[in-house]
């Protein structure tokens, strides 16, 4: 899940996802809820679940007499007013809150919170309304209904995921979130379930980050990159190592690698040595960046804005990347 692929959480179908693609069920298109093999730790999300490519799981199953036993219809809570917009941004900032349901079961490939499979659609539509007419009525209370409620593994960090228009998550999570106003909140239903979701203003550079490489127009629109993924305790990919890392450590550690990179040391020995992307510290692999390149769109952005050999650093949902252009 740590990889910069969308396709680590269930964004992958949705958003690192729990890649660098986007680590959650957010809705990584090609990635199961809150995993990740290689999918991106800052890229994307690598093995996250993208928004966009399932379909929806079926809810009626066949009665064992023989005839077809007749589901429950599927409670419609999309924000149909806002999804109706033709006004729509180019990049935004989303939290939100997943509630899916025991049908849903399939698109999360063996990875579904329990509390979703011991609910139907109606308890979860019950549900989800709950948690949005508590948003609308106090916007503020998005972290603590986060963590309270949702089943996407990505979102229980705390950090908005980006969206754009070639994110690589499931359509309908990226049709809303662009269609949202800088603190509103609508509902949409995707393969993985209901979506309680609010537009939220874009989180400060960290102190860490290249501002000035991020500041620059791209140089490029292609470019290999390989990179280190470090978290810590607040935001980490799940590694033990940046579970258990404080802050200060991080800032420590970060401060000498890219030292140790900008004096001409090789990336790959200290990628097998610290990443904690799983999909390519120990192969040393190089990930493709370009423009529509499935992967979390912060480190994109800073490996589209590097010179070949240049070393950078940029927080995505799953920690720190240090990243270095090879080609």
């Amino acid at each position: 899940m740590p990889s910069p692929r969308r396709s680590g959480s269930l964004f992958a179908t949705l958003a690192l996802g729990a890649a660098l693609a986007l680590a959650g069920p957010g809705c990584k298109k090609d990635d199961a809820p809150a995993g990740g093999t290689k999918p991106a730790s800052g890229t994307g999300a690598a093995t996250a679940a993208k928004p966009g490519t399932g379909s929806a799981a079926g809810t009626g199953s066949a009665a064992g007499s023989g005839s077809a036993a007749v589901a429950a219809p599927v409670v419609d809570l999309d924000s149909k007013d806002i999804l109706a917009r033709t006004d729509v941004a180019a990049s935004v900032d989303v939290k939100h809150v997943l509630i899916g349901w025991k049908d849903l079961e399939k698109a999360y490939r063996g990875h579904m919170d329990p509390r979703a499979g011991g609910r139907d659609n109606a308890a979860a539509a019950k549900l989800a309304q709950e948690v949005y007419d508590k948003l609308k009525a106090d916007p503020t209370q998005i972290d603590a209904l986060v963590k309270a409620h949702s089943e996407d593994p990505g979102s229980l960090s705390g950090n908005p995921y980006t969206v754009t228009a070639d994110a690589g998550m499931v359509p309908e999570f990226k049709q809303l979130a662009l269609r949202l106003q800088l603190g509103e909140v609508g509902i949409v239903k995707t393969m993985f379930g209901y979506h309680v979701m609010e537009r939220v203003a874009p989180p400060p550079p960290d102190s860490l980050e290249s501002t000035d490489i991020l500041a620059r127009d791209p140089v490029t629109d292609k470019a290999k990159v390989k990179h280190i993924l470090l978290g810590w305790t607040e935001v980490n990919a799940g590694d033990p190592r940046g579970a258990k890392r404080s802050r200060a450590d991080l800032e420590a550690l970060v401060t000498k690698t890219v030292a140790a990179l900008k004096k001409g040391d090789k990336i790959e020995p200290l990628m097998a040595e610290l990443s904690e992307d799983p999909g390519s510290a120990k192969t040393g692999d190089s990930y493709d960046a370009s423009p529509s390149a499935r992967l979390v769109p912060p480190f994109k952005n800073l490996s589209l804005r590097l010179n070949v050999g240049e070393v950078g650093v940029v927080k995505t949902q799953f920690g720190i990347h240090i990243i270095q252009r090879v080609e």
